[in-house]
């Protein structure tokens, strides 16, 4: 965050501050990052977590999720087995 002088926020004293992404353009994602930031693994974690708390349809959300967590499971396990391999050589 900066004042309204561009310094940095602690050098305000009470200015009124203004934060950075203010003046920042939306940057359009492409490829790889378009289809991340559509199926990200914490939205479908929110979104079967507010279907149980207000009684709505959650067996999507849910699986959807689970999907998510075994599926990092599997990768980081994999990757944590191969460097520990590694490490023992």
């Amino acid at each position: 965050m900066l004042c309204r002088g561009g310094r940095h926020r602690i050098g305000c004293r009470g200015k009124a501050r203004r934060d950075l992404r203010d003046e920042q353009p939306a940057v359009e994602a492409h490829g790889l990052r378009e289809a991340f930031s559509t199926h990200q693994p914490a939205d479908a974690l929110v979104n079967a977590e507010r279907a149980l708390i207000l009684g709505g349809p959650a067996a999507h959300d849910v699986l959807i999720s689970l999907a998510w967590s075994g599926g990092l499971l599997v990768v980081f396990a994999l990757l944590a087995a191969r460097t520990y391999a590694r490490m023992r050589r």
